[in-house]
Parts: C-alpha cells; sequence; structure tokens
C-alpha cells in the first residue's frame, strides 16, 4: 500500500509540472512576414541621376541635363591621385563636440580660399586640419596666416593629400 500512494503522489506531481498554457506555433508564412525584410527593392533601379524640372519650358530641362551630363564628362578626365604632402593643424581636443564646433569656425573662415578642413580622429585626440598642399612653401603661408586669425599654435603636418590631375 505504502508503494501505491508513493506512486500515485509521483504520478500526480508530475502530471501537475506540464504547461498550463495551449502553446501555439505561427504558421511558417507568417513567421516569415514578421521577422523578415522584403528585400526585393533594388536601389540601383532607380535614376537619380537626371534633374527635372517640372515648371517652365523643356528647353531648360534639356539644358539642365547637357550640363549635367558635360559635369559628369569633365570629372571623368580628372583622376584624383593621394600624394605626400602638407596640412596645417590648427587645433586638438580629446571632446568631440568642441572639435566639431572649431571644425565649423574653421569651415567659415577658411571658405574663401576653398581650402577643406579635415577632422581627424587619432586616439585619443580629436584634430583639426586645413588644406591640401603639395608644396611645403604654400602650407607654411597657410600657417602664418592661421595664427594670424587666431590659432596660435597652428603647425605643419606631413599628410597624405588628394589632388586632381587630367588623364
Amino acid at each position: 500500500m505504502k508503494y501505491f500512494i508513493l506512486l500515485a503522489s509521483i504520478i500526480v506531481l508530475l502530471s501537475s509540472c506540464g504547461p498550463s498554457q495551449k502553446i501555439v506555433k505561427k504558421a511558417p508564412a507568417e513567421q516569415a512576414q514578421t521577422s523578415q525584410y522584403d528585400e526585393r527593392f533594388d536601389p540601383l533601379s532607380l535614376n537619380d541621376d537626371d534633374i527635372v524640372i517640372e515648371a517652365g519650358n523643356k528647353k531648360e530641362t534639356k539644358q539642365v541635363r547637357e550640363d549635367v551630363l558635360n559635369r559628369d564628362a569633365d570629372k571623368e578626365n580628372l583622376i584624383e591621385q593621394e600624394v605626400d604632402g602638407w596640412r596645417v593643424q590648427i587645433f586638438v581636443s580629446n571632446n568631440f563636440e568642441s572639435a566639431t564646433v572649431k571644425q565649423e569656425q574653421a569651415k567659415s573662415q577658411f571658405k574663401e580660399e576653398h581650402y577643406n578642413v579635415y577632422l581627424i580622429f587619432e586616439t585619443p585626440y580629436y584634430k583639426i586640419r586645413v588644406g591640401d598642399f603639395v608644396n611645403r612653401q604654400e602650407a607654411e603661408e597657410l600657417r602664418d596666416k592661421a595664427r594670424e586669425m587666431g590659432y596660435r599654435q597652428a603647425f605643419l603636418v606631413p599628410s597624405k593629400v588628394m589632388v586632381s590631375a587630367e588623364r
């Protein structure tokens, strides 16, 4: 009788350990819709190169398209090359926010001369550098100008710079 009570209590315990809620499995089609993206869209199928002017005459639209084609043809004749050169470092900080503020200030200050302004991260510092010079003398002239503008710690940095050359 002891074994019968023991066996009955084990059966009751095991039957009460089962799941109390009904498990519902989703159909495979429902799972696919909720967990995957529709990848049928091809962004390369977009024709974003055309500039279309809604208002105006067709002659204007044709002229704009010709200008775009001519500009693209000019770009094809130029090659960007990376060469040894110089940049002028005007600012350094370990704070990203102050570096980006200084970069925007430098862009507005050096905008007239069309100098590129770079924000470079070299652990742990953010550095603002200006210009793409192949000639050291031109870089020194910009360094002197930067010092006159208030960047007293400006100095030359040997860098790889991008220059455009015709094919």
